[in-house]
C-alpha cells in the first residue's frame, strides 16, 4: 500500500493543481489524479 497525506502542488506562477489531497493506493489497485478538463 502507498499512502498520501496532504499533498499539495503550485506550479511556478502560482497556479495551484493540488490542496490538501489524502488517499491510500492498495495493492493491486490503479489510480489517476485528474484535472478539471479531465487531463492527468
Amino acid at each position: 500500500m502507498v499512502s498520501f497525506s496532504s499533498v499539495a502542488k503550485r506550479y511556478p506562477g502560482g497556479q495551484e493543481a493540488l490542496r490538501d489531497v489524502s488517499f491510500a493506493i492498495g495493492e493491486g489497485e490503479l489510480a489517476f489524479i485528474t484535472g478539471r478538463s479531465g487531463a492527468g
